[in-house]
């Protein structure tokens, strides 16, 4: 990303205070900040969202990603596969490979990879079926169509899978085996994958993975999963379930951050699934069978009373989504639903803000949702010490400014009413002003600035045409202010700050073009008699960076403090202390000191420092401080390390046999060579990356001892699964898996396809709409592979490239040089247009990431129902005209056009084309209905245009077989006759 001036200091400023003039202005209005007022630190954990990329990650400078959804629930980390349920036809589908906890480690290596210190979040199934795959890893469905019977909507991909709603009811199917597409769950299989979890990345306390989700909404499961849970979910199941998963995760990492019990909105949170079904005031309610206790209430008693009779927390964070259902569109940028937007953030935190959607007509508080005060105050009454969270939220239309400040305005709600947690369902578009909204929070500046952490008080006069949020930015002191301007129309402001002493002037960042990809940097501001005065534009977000005049109180100690050694290097690492602008890195020869002045480091991220020409095998002891205008930290914890002289290695790799067919196996040879030094309980390790740069083979070797030009052999078999180019590299590493040595090329392996096809079909070449053709389809296994669970697809498309037909076989295997032959009955409706319609046919692998063949086998002309067929006769079959004196007319020419077939012919258009199509012009009477038997006349004239031979073709487009049909016209031209 970069960041530029749009203009000249002046002239920004100018631009600031008056390019709204373009848009009628708002009345002038004030943000009060009060910087010793409703001060509380804010959580940086509300600035998270779903499934983030590493890209993203960097970008924002986002805290949290989070894996979660539906699919999350029932996903089979033995197998790396999940059901998707109803967000499409309750199909098991693998996510390639096939590798035991594949998806949960990319995801948590992706995250951290990002180099912004964010934490990945997992969901834990808690339901009682998990995704199970067919042989070879095809995918399965629970409501099969030649099973369960016709159902009103299906794959188009797998028409066999169904929606599970009834054709012949319009109700969801009930009684089907949950076994079709699933496979028990238990906490066994969980605990399997927790462990899994720690022995990859280590527990929570050891730089692990954190954040444990038990599972997701489950109020919902008996629609979202009623294929394998179509049974509401009562008070007691879900607690049941919290006990037993929730145990199973703190037993295995008693550190670990337990996070649920993730209900779907605001009305989840008072009723159960078993009284959303019912109805709350049923006689057998939760409610009622629960000493008239909402739900959320009664699970946070009751997990509290096992906290407090086993001495086990099973909770650390309660969890809840929301998504305002006033709005029935998520993008709808209308005016009104605009001012709906702009008003429904207060649902967040106003206890006087009666919600307009149909949550006013359940019988609970009014209407009112008073969201983030009502879970607070319940974890003060029933949990105290419990963290709360909105782990999904959404409030749409990122593409527009609308989104983008309701985006902003919910960021700032977050930490001004003391959430601890927020992750936003999903990530953006880039570009768009909403992703541009999360940055201006986190990464303003590119350079990883943000909004302060420390939440001051900020007051307006009406939050639903403008809101503002302030903070103190503990790192430097600076007092940072965001202005949401909500209305259209520009808007003067005058910002006034109480109990913030300042000097010099503010920076200002804006977002204020639904086509803007950065945020712009505008020309500083005064800050004139405490208060700032600019005009925001319409639909527009401005922060306001404000720094300090003076800091009260010197930086905390440094933490973290971590060294890498090399041979008479040790480069050091740690965590910026609050408030400080540089630090000092101090070394000393004994430990405690006295310490000697190294260097001093401004405050950058990351912070690091590298000490040189130190003797390898002596150890050193070092602290860090940090330092600001008020003074400098206590010593951070002090660190011993001992430098060592870097062994040097090399590396290289083969493989035999290569090139080497898919699907068979070669055996990789790598030699890893130590050049100088010695490596003691070391690591080697060989990565395989497939052709799309995913890892498809990583073998460690662990406890590896060289010597000086000592080498060492490592031989690993390989089974490539796609064709391509494999890469072969080769790392060596410190028994700590510091990198000595890594080979990113040490061989290559080329992979010839082994899977190769070829298809034919033949069928009629004219069908009346309405009847049925059978087609038969024969496709060879010509290479030296064979396939295994694949697909065969074959589609009937129009002249205008659309499907109208689609039939797939699954599961389908094939030998080498093996024919199989298909049938297949196409009965096109009666009111399909009559046209020409291609037969294609394709083979794909069972997870339908690899075609290997595609093609168009047969043609069907389709003409009007009715069990009668037109049929086209012309003559003459050509037009000749001879010696016509060039720009004079010839004498016409006729051309009879007879209906011979026993159908109506219905004539759409008749035209000439080709090369001279100026010279020849043709009236009709054909055009429309010709009954059977019928005819009509074709009259053409020839006027040249120059002498010669002309030509050009009279075209005929029809209802009947062969159409179009064609006519050659000719014609010989001679010179104008020259008068005396």
């Amino acid at each position: 990303m970069s960041w530029n001036w749009i203009c000249s200091r002046r002239a920004c400023l100018l631009l600031f205070l008056c390019a709204a003039s373009v848009l009628a202005q708002n009345a002038p209005t004030s943000v009060s900040v009060d910087a010793n007022a409703s001060r509380h630190a804010i959580n940086p954990n509300i600035y998270g969202f779903a499934f983030g990329s590493k890209s993203d990650l960097a970008a924002t400078n986002f805290t949290l990603n989070r894996s979660g959804g539906n699919g999350t629930s029932t996903y089979n980390w033995q197998i790396n596969a999940a059901n998707h349920a109803s967000d499409w036809f309750f199909e098991s589908i693998l996510d390639p490979p096939q590798t035991p906890g594949y998806d949960g480690d990319t995801f948590i290596s992706q995250t951290r990879t990002a180099g912004v210190g964010a934490q990945p979040l997992l969901t834990i199934p808690m339901i009682n079926y998990l995704a199970k795959l067919g042989p070879g890893g095809a995918m399965l469905w629970s409501y099969s169509i030649a099973r369960y019977g016709a159902q009103t909507g299906s794959d188009p991909y797998q028409p066999d899978a169904g929606n599970g709603v009834s054709a012949a009811t319009g109700k969801p199917i009930t009684g089907n085996n949950p076994l079709d597409a699933n496979t028990p769950n238990s906490v066994s299989v969980q605990q399997a994958w927790i462990q899994h979890l720690i022995n990859t990345w280590g527990p929570a306390a050891g730089g692990g993975l954190k954040y444990y989700i038990m599972d997701n909404e489950p109020s919902l499961w008996n629609s979202t999963h009623r294929d394998i849970h179509p049974a509401p979910v009562t008070y007691s199941e879900l607690y049941n379930d919290l006990v037993t998963y929730a145990s199973a995760v703190r037993a295995l990492d008693p550190n670990a951050i337990i996070v649920g019990p993730e209900e779907w909105s605001w009305w989840a949170l008072f009723v159960s699934s078993l009284d959303q079904q019912n109805g709350i005031s049923a006689a057998g309610s939760d409610y009622n069978t629960h000493n008239h206790t909402y739900y959320y209430p009664w699970l946070l008693q009751q997990l509290y009373a096992y906290q407090q009779s086993t001495g086990k927390q099973l909770l650390n964070v309660l969890s809840m989504h929301y998504y305002p259902m006033e709005l029935s569109n998520s993008n709808d940028d209308s005016l009104a639903g605009q001012a709906i937007r702009n008003q429904s953030t207060r649902a967040l935190w106003d206890p006087a803000y009666v919600d307009p959607s149909w949550f006013n007509q359940v019988g609970i508080n009014g209407g009112i949702a008073n969201l983030i005060p009502t879970l607070k105050g319940w974890v003060n009454q029933y949990y105290p010490g419990l963290q709360t969270a909105i782990t999904e939220y959404n409030w749409g239309d990122e593409a527009n400014l609308n989104g983008a400040t309701t985006q902003a305005d919910v960021l700032g709600i977050f930490g001004r009413e003391g959430l601890d947690l927020a992750t936003r369902w999903t990530v953006p578009a880039n570009p768009s002003p909403t992703y541009l909204a999360l940055e201006i929070y986190r990464n303003y500046d590119g350079k990883l600035s943000t909004f302060g952490d420390t939440s001051v008080s900020a007051a307006v006069a009406n939050p639903d045409n403008l809101s503002s949020f302030a903070a103190v930015r503990s790192t430097d002191g600076a007092l940072t202010v965001v202005v949401v301007n909500k209305q259209h129309g520009s808007t003067p402001v005058t910002i006034s700050l109480a109990n913030f002493g300042t000097t010099g002037t503010a920076q200002a960042w804006q977002i204020a073009s639904a086509t803007q990809t950065a945020i712009t940097q505008l020309g500083n501001l005064a800050v004139t008699n405490n208060a700032i005065s600019a005009t925001v534009p319409s639909q527009s977000i401005t922060l306001f960076v404000i720094p300090a005049g003076n800091v009260a109180s010197p930086p905390t100690a440094p933490t973290g403090l971590a060294a890498i050694v090399g041979s008479g290097t040790v480069t050091l690492t740690w965590t910026a202390g609050g408030g400080a602008t540089s630090y000092t890195v101090k070394r000393g020869t004994i430990s405690g000191g006295p310490y000697v002045n190294l260097g001093s480091v401004p405050d950058t991220s990351p912070a690091a420092y590298t000490d040189t020409g130190l003797t390898n095998g002596n150890t050193y002891y070092y602290v860090v401080t940090g330092t600001n205008a008020a003074g400098t930290s206590p010593n951070s914890a002090e660190l011993a390390v001992t430098p060592l002289a870097s062994p040097t290695f090399s590396s290289s790799a083969s493989a035999s046999p290569n090139p080497v067919a898919q699907g068979t196996s070669t055996t990789i040879s790598a030699t890893v060579t130590c050049q100088s030094g010695t490596l003691t309980n070391g690591n080697v390790q060989i990565l395989v990356l497939d052709p799309n740069g995913n890892a498809a083979l990583t073998q460690n070797y662990t406890g590896q001892n060289f010597t000086t030009l000592q080498s060492r052999n490592y031989s690993v078999a390989l089974t490539p699964t796609l064709p391509g180019t494999y890469t072969v590299e080769v790392g060596v590493f410190s028994a700590t898996w510091q990198l000595w040595n890594w080979n990113a090329s040490a061989a290559g392996i080329t992979v010839s396809s082994s899977v190769v096809f070829h298809t034919s079909a033949t069928g009629p070449s004219t069908l009346a709409a309405g009847t049925t053709a059978s087609l038969s389809i024969v496709v060879t296994e010509t290479g030296a592979g064979g396939l295994t669970n694949g697909n065969l697809e074959l589609q009937i498309f129009n002249s205008a490239g659309s499907a109208v037909a689609t039939q797939v076989w699954s599961a389908q295997n094939f030998t080498s040089g093996q024919s199989v032959r298909y049938a297949y009955n196409w009965t096109p409706s009666s009111t399909l247009a009559p046209g020409s319609y291609s037969v294609d046919a394709g083979v794909f692998d069972g997870g339908w990431t690899h075609d290997y063949y595609w093609n168009t086998d047969a043609t069907i002309n389709v003409t009007a129902p009715g069990g009668t067929t037109p049929a086209v006769s012309l003559n003459p079959s050509t037009l000749t005209f001879t010696s016509q004196t060039v720009h004079t007319a010839s004498s016409a020419q006729s051309l009879t056009l007879a209906n011979t077939g026993t159908g109506t012919l219905t004539v759409v258009s008749i035209a000439i084309s080709g090369v001279n199509e100026g010279d020849f012009t043709q009236t009709n009477a054909c055009v429309g209905s010709i009954a059977a038997g019928a005819h009509c006349s074709i009259s053409v004239t020839f006027s040249p245009t120059a002498a010669g031979n002309r030509s050009a073709t009279l075209t005929i487009t029809d209802n009947a077989a062969g159409s179009p049909h064609t006519i050659a016209l000719k014609g010989t031209a001679a010179g104008a006759r020259r008068t005396h």
